[in-house]
């Protein structure tokens, strides 16, 4: 948080209000940084999770003497129902703000909150509040709160996404539960079906030696006992490659680690349990290894590895029982992820390869760049290349046309992650760039009469630049218009969405910069391609994606197989012996 020493909003100077510090939050203790509006968010987080456990029945109190004389309002009094599917029942209500005004006084009204928010017989259920927005004047403040809540029964499911206005007394060092106004109101009710997913995690892997000494360990595991030269990845960016390996019909994956600890490669069995035989392979790296393909690169019928690891991109041919390495292209030592797609046609895949840093000592490769100066448009990074396939029977060999091809424009961003899609449907591939702290890039590739081919970058032209903390790139025509859509994810900060609005944070920008900064916090971002307009259009708030957390993978993929394009989002970063919410 930002302190400039400049004047302050009145509102920042009135009644103070003291918090308890535990040691794990002294570190970021609001009350020794003057934001006032944090001090109360986080005495209004401590308030609502003890409102959670009231709501779930595990506080072993009673709702009535801990929220007194609450009134709830309910102002959502239209619900919508918004479809199903063949695989799974599935009614969705979305309500909205408006109409009358529903009020009911506590303790009946902390009953009739529960009410709106879980299955009044179910016997799982979790709530769970964040505040995101605070609002303040001498005796009472009022904080936005974004609500989930989960409940089932044996024959019903429930989830309720819900933005609630909860209304506050301030008495002397303590806040003191007011009202509680439900502004918006989204549930999902699934009725006789059983969960989309099961967790095999155990069950396919522990056969393996590495499942509990490496697979199931943490990077703090790591860090304890690895050299400090080592830098343990405490990125989210360890990718895995998902492919046939052995021709079975059955896929296998190959799942990348930090440096000193082996790559695994796990074939899947006819059990459907996987075993490791990385060693066998000849695969089980130790260099640190952040991103891998499978991909047939020499047309053999079979699958090849790409490996991003610390200075370059293995490229092994798969031979059946083993990969042999044919070359390595040399690279910054951050490369952080891999693309392929044959892009001049000719039949060959080719190899795009994204960089976050440049060259570091090795002893700090995990370390990041210092970008005070640059946090809303870095461009000293790391340089991504395009490597073109020239395998030719055993000559393996891939040439950097990155310059030539016209990909060098803008290249010296911190990027995570890149995809290649024919979004213009003009029989190509074109590519976008997902980058952290700044715009990102989409190149198009125009052929010319001539039949030589050119990228040329048009992010900004067409509304695509998303400028903010992307970390993945996925595609999907997730409306069927014929015209594929993008999906970037980014970090959704509560924090953020507090504080930024205020106007002593960087006292003085101007009104674009703190449009831009909220922009980082808002979240992930979902661009609808408009064809042949040639634009894309922002359409993540109605859409109802913003919301990743700490977004990385972001991939499309139709869950329940009625034809329309999910998203699944992997979020989340370091998982410590307390588990506070990022």
């Amino acid at each position: 948080m930002e302190d400039s020493g400049s004047a302050a909003d009145p509102k920042e100077q009135r009644v103070p209000i003291v918090l308890s510090i535990s040691p794990r939050e002294e570190f970021d203790d609001p009350s020794q940084d003057g934001w006032r509006s944090e001090m109360i968010a986080s005495a209004a987080g401590g308030k609502l999770k003890q409102l959670a456990r009231e709501l779930v029945g595990r506080s072993g109190g009673t709702v009535g003497e801990f929220v007194g004389g609450v009134g709830v309002r309910d102002r959502v009094v239209q619900e919508q129902q918004l479809g199903g599917s063949e695989l799974k029942p599935l009614v969705r209500y979305v309500s909205r703000a408006g109409g009358a005004d529903h009020v009911v006084q506590s303790p009946e009204g902390m009953g009739y909150l529960g009410k709106r928010l879980l299955i009044s017989s179910s016997i799982e259920r979790r709530v769970e509040f964040k505040v995101t927005g605070v609002d303040f004047d001498d005796e009472h403040a009022v904080t936005r709160v974004r609500t989930e809540a989960w409940s089932a029964t044996s024959g019903e499911r429930q989830l309720v996404h819900a933005q609630m206005d909860v209304r506050w007394l301030i008495d002397g060092h303590e806040l003191a539960l007011r009202s509680v106004e439900i502004v918006e109101l989204e549930r999902i009710v699934q009725e006789n079906a059983e969960s989309l997913f099961t967790d095999c995690t155990r069950s396919a892997l522990e056969n393996n030696g590495c499942f509990e000494t490496q697979l199931l360990r943490g990077a703090g595991h790591w860090q304890q006992r690895m050299p400090v030269r080592y830098d343990i990845d405490l990125w989210g960016v360890l990718g895995v490659a998902v492919g046939d390996v052995d021709g079975d019909g059955r896929e296998d994956m190959y799942v990348c680690e930090s440096r000193g600890v082996p790559n695994r490669l796990l074939l899947q069995q006819s059990d459907s349990t996987l075993l490791d035989r990385a060693e066998e392979w000849g695969v089980d790296w130790l260099e640190g290894c952040r991103s891998a393909l499978f991909v047939d690169l020499d047309n053999d019928g079979d699958q090849d590895l790409v490996a991003a690891l610390v200075s370059s991109v293995m490229i092994a041919s798969n031979e059946g029982s083993r990969f042999e390495v044919r070359c390595g292209l040399p690279m910054p030592q951050q490369t952080t992820h891999l693309a392929a797609a044959d892009y001049d046609e000719d039949g060959l895949i080719d190899v795009f390869a994204c960089t976050y840093h440049k060259d570091a000592p090795l002893r700090r490769v995990g370390s990041s760049p210092v970008i005070a100066g640059d946090y809303l448009d870095f461009n000293k990074g790391g340089a991504n290349a395009l490597f073109r396939n020239q395998v030719n029977g055993s000559r393996w060999k891939f040439e950097d046309v990155t310059a030539i091809s016209g990909l060098d424009l803008g290249n010296r961003r911190l990027t995570f992650a890149a995809s290649w899609e024919d979004f213009d449907n003009d029989g190509d591939p074109d590519l976008y760039v997902a980058n952290d702290f700044g715009r990102n890039c989409l190149y198009r590739q125009d052929v010319e009469a001539s039949g030589e081919r050119r990228f040329v970058e048009i992010a900004g032209r067409v509304g695509a630049e998303d400028s903010a903390f992307g970390m993945s790139i996925s595609w999907g025509d997730y409306d069927r218009d014929g015209w594929m859509d993008a999906y970037i994810a980014n970090m959704w900060s509560a924090a953020g969405k507090r504080i930024v609005p205020q106007s002593r944070f960087r006292p003085g920008m101007t009104e674009d910069a703190r449009l831009n900064y909220l922009q980082y916090a808002r979240g992930n971002t979902l661009l609808r391609n408009e064809g042949s307009v040639g634009q894309f259009v922002d359409v993540s708030e109605d859409s109802g994606v913003v919301m990743g957390r700490w977004a990385w993978s972001s991939p499309f993929i139709d869950i329940n197989n009625d034809g329309w394009e999910d998203l699944v989002v992997a979020n989340g970063y370091i998982t410590g012996p307390e588990s506070g919410d990022l």
